[in-house]
Protein backbone atom coordinates (compact mmCIF):
# COMPACT_ATOMS: atom_id res chain seq x y z
CA UNK A 1 0.00 0.00 0.00
CA UNK A 2 2.77 2.45 1.00
CA UNK A 3 4.72 1.65 -2.18
CA UNK A 4 1.63 2.32 -4.28
CA UNK A 5 1.07 5.67 -2.55
CA UNK A 6 4.71 6.64 -3.10
CA UNK A 7 4.60 5.81 -6.82
CA UNK A 8 1.32 7.74 -7.14
CA UNK A 9 2.90 10.75 -5.41
CA UNK A 10 5.92 10.66 -7.74
CA UNK A 11 3.64 10.34 -10.78
CA UNK A 12 1.67 13.37 -9.61
CA UNK A 13 4.92 15.34 -9.20
CA UNK A 14 5.84 14.54 -12.78
CA UNK A 15 2.35 15.40 -14.06
CA UNK A 16 2.38 18.75 -12.24
CA UNK A 17 5.73 19.87 -13.74
CA UNK A 18 7.17 20.12 -10.21
CA UNK A 19 10.35 18.36 -11.32
CA UNK A 20 11.02 20.61 -14.30
CA UNK A 21 12.71 23.97 -14.22
CA UNK A 22 13.47 26.63 -16.78
CA UNK A 23 17.03 27.47 -17.63
CA UNK A 24 19.07 28.41 -14.56
CA UNK A 25 21.29 31.44 -14.26
CA UNK A 26 24.95 30.98 -13.36
CA UNK A 27 24.32 32.37 -9.84
CA UNK A 28 21.94 29.56 -8.94
CA UNK A 29 23.68 26.49 -7.62
CA UNK A 30 21.45 23.44 -7.70
CA UNK A 31 22.42 20.22 -5.95
CA UNK A 32 20.58 17.87 -8.24
CA UNK A 33 20.90 15.82 -11.36
CA UNK A 34 21.21 18.31 -14.16
CA UNK A 35 19.71 17.04 -17.38
CA UNK A 36 19.14 19.70 -19.97
CA UNK A 37 16.64 19.24 -22.76
CA UNK A 38 17.04 21.63 -25.69
CA UNK A 39 13.72 22.00 -27.45
CA UNK A 40 14.61 25.11 -29.39
CA UNK A 41 17.36 27.70 -29.23
CA UNK A 42 15.86 29.69 -26.35
CA UNK A 43 14.00 26.90 -24.53
CA UNK A 44 16.03 24.88 -22.07
CA UNK A 45 14.55 22.82 -19.28
CA UNK A 46 16.27 21.10 -16.38
CA UNK A 47 14.97 17.97 -14.75
CA UNK A 48 15.53 18.11 -11.01
CA UNK A 49 16.57 15.14 -8.90
CA UNK A 50 13.32 13.23 -8.30
CA UNK A 51 14.63 11.48 -5.18
CA UNK A 52 15.73 14.70 -3.49
CA UNK A 53 12.46 16.48 -4.33
CA UNK A 54 10.43 13.47 -3.17
CA UNK A 55 12.36 13.33 0.11
CA UNK A 56 12.04 17.06 0.83
CA UNK A 57 8.31 17.08 0.05
CA UNK A 58 7.78 14.11 2.37
CA UNK A 59 9.56 16.07 5.13
CA UNK A 60 7.24 19.00 4.41
CA UNK A 61 4.15 16.77 4.60
CA UNK A 62 5.36 15.20 7.86
CA UNK A 63 5.76 18.65 9.39
CA UNK A 64 2.19 19.48 8.36
CA UNK A 65 0.94 16.19 9.83
CA UNK A 66 2.74 16.97 13.10
CA UNK A 67 1.10 20.39 13.21
CA UNK A 68 -2.32 18.90 12.49
CA UNK A 69 -2.00 16.46 15.40
CA UNK A 70 -1.29 19.29 17.85
CA UNK A 71 -4.18 21.42 16.48
CA UNK A 72 -2.83 24.66 18.01
CA UNK A 73 -0.47 25.88 15.30
CA UNK A 74 0.23 28.64 12.83
CA UNK A 75 1.91 28.38 9.42
CA UNK A 76 3.73 31.65 8.75
CA UNK A 77 4.64 32.11 5.09
CA UNK A 78 7.33 34.70 4.37
CA UNK A 79 7.48 35.77 0.73
CA UNK A 80 8.61 39.07 -0.81
CA UNK A 81 7.17 38.39 -4.28
CA UNK A 82 3.90 40.38 -4.47
CA UNK A 83 2.35 38.14 -7.13
CA UNK A 84 3.01 34.95 -5.14
CA UNK A 85 1.83 36.64 -1.94
CA UNK A 86 -1.45 37.61 -3.65
CA UNK A 87 -1.84 34.03 -4.89
CA UNK A 88 -1.27 32.69 -1.36
CA UNK A 89 -3.76 35.15 0.15
CA UNK A 90 -6.43 34.23 -2.43
CA UNK A 91 -5.90 30.52 -1.81
CA UNK A 92 -6.02 30.94 1.98
CA UNK A 93 -9.28 32.90 1.80
CA UNK A 94 -10.97 30.69 -0.83
CA UNK A 95 -10.15 27.46 1.01
CA UNK A 96 -10.80 28.77 4.56
CA UNK A 97 -7.24 28.32 5.80
CA UNK A 98 -6.95 31.77 7.44
CA UNK A 99 -7.26 30.13 10.86
CA UNK A 100 -3.94 28.30 10.26
CA UNK A 101 -2.00 30.23 7.59
CA UNK A 102 -0.60 33.77 7.73
CA UNK A 103 1.35 35.19 4.77
CA UNK A 104 3.55 38.27 4.93
CA UNK A 105 6.20 40.09 2.89
CA UNK A 106 8.23 40.83 6.05
CA UNK A 107 9.50 38.60 8.82
CA UNK A 108 6.30 37.44 10.57
CA UNK A 109 5.40 38.95 13.91
CA UNK A 110 5.30 35.94 16.20
CA UNK A 111 4.44 36.32 19.86
CA UNK A 112 7.03 34.30 21.79
CA UNK A 113 4.59 33.93 24.72
CA UNK A 114 1.93 32.37 22.50
CA UNK A 115 1.43 28.64 23.08
CA UNK A 116 0.96 27.91 19.37
CA UNK A 117 3.47 25.84 17.44
CA UNK A 118 4.82 28.17 14.78
CA UNK A 119 6.01 26.87 11.43
CA UNK A 120 7.91 29.31 9.21
CA UNK A 121 7.78 28.61 5.47
CA UNK A 122 10.20 30.85 3.59
CA UNK A 123 9.64 31.30 -0.14
CA UNK A 124 12.62 32.58 -2.10
CA UNK A 125 15.41 34.59 -0.50
CA UNK A 126 13.86 37.44 1.46
CA UNK A 127 17.12 38.37 3.19
CA UNK A 128 20.73 38.91 2.28
CA UNK A 129 23.74 37.00 3.55
CA UNK A 130 24.67 39.98 5.75
CA UNK A 131 21.42 39.70 7.68
CA UNK A 132 21.56 35.89 7.88
CA UNK A 133 22.70 35.77 11.52
CA UNK A 134 20.14 38.40 12.53
CA UNK A 135 17.30 36.43 10.94
CA UNK A 136 18.43 33.19 12.57
CA UNK A 137 18.51 34.96 15.94
CA UNK A 138 14.98 36.33 15.35
CA UNK A 139 13.78 32.85 14.44
CA UNK A 140 15.13 31.39 17.68
CA UNK A 141 13.85 34.28 19.82
CA UNK A 142 10.37 33.87 18.33
CA UNK A 143 10.25 30.20 19.38
CA UNK A 144 10.03 29.01 15.79
CA UNK A 145 11.53 25.56 15.70
CA UNK A 146 10.13 24.32 12.39
CA UNK A 147 11.47 26.14 9.35
CA UNK A 148 11.25 25.14 5.69
CA UNK A 149 12.70 27.03 2.72
CA UNK A 150 11.80 26.87 -0.95
CA UNK A 151 14.44 28.32 -3.28
CA UNK A 152 17.19 27.31 -5.67
CA UNK A 153 20.17 28.37 -3.61
CA UNK A 154 22.57 25.89 -2.14
CA UNK A 155 23.54 27.11 1.32
CA UNK A 156 26.57 25.98 3.28
CA UNK A 157 24.96 26.52 6.68
CA UNK A 158 21.38 25.43 6.94
CA UNK A 159 20.94 25.83 10.73
CA UNK A 160 18.64 22.80 10.87
CA UNK A 161 16.28 24.19 8.24
CA UNK A 162 14.39 21.84 5.95
CA UNK A 163 14.78 22.68 2.29
CA UNK A 164 12.78 22.18 -0.90
CA UNK A 165 15.00 23.09 -3.82
CA UNK A 166 12.90 24.38 -6.68
CA UNK A 167 12.19 27.36 -8.90
CA UNK A 168 9.70 29.95 -7.68
CA UNK A 169 9.45 31.79 -10.99
CA UNK A 170 6.84 29.20 -12.02
CA UNK A 171 3.70 29.82 -9.94
CA UNK A 172 2.43 26.26 -10.60
CA UNK A 173 4.97 24.97 -8.07
CA UNK A 174 3.49 27.18 -5.38
CA UNK A 175 -0.01 25.95 -6.25
CA UNK A 176 1.19 22.34 -5.83
CA UNK A 177 2.54 23.21 -2.36
CA UNK A 178 -0.65 25.04 -1.38
CA UNK A 179 -2.72 22.02 -2.45
CA UNK A 180 -0.41 19.77 -0.38
CA UNK A 181 -0.98 22.06 2.63
CA UNK A 182 -4.75 22.03 2.11
CA UNK A 183 -5.00 18.27 1.57
CA UNK A 184 -2.76 17.43 4.54
CA UNK A 185 -4.60 19.73 6.95
CA UNK A 186 -8.06 18.60 5.78
CA UNK A 187 -7.31 14.89 5.54
CA UNK A 188 -9.35 13.08 8.18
Amino acid sequence: MNKALNSTFIKQLIDSDFLFSKSLSKKENVNSIDITINLEKNNKFHILDIFRINSSLKQFIRILQLLKINKNFCINIWCTNKFLLGLIDKFVIDFSLSKFVVASNTFPKINSLDKKINFLFILGNPWTQKSDKLINTRILQSNVFLVNKLNFNSEKQNFGVYKIQNDLSDYKKLIVLLVIIYNTLNNK
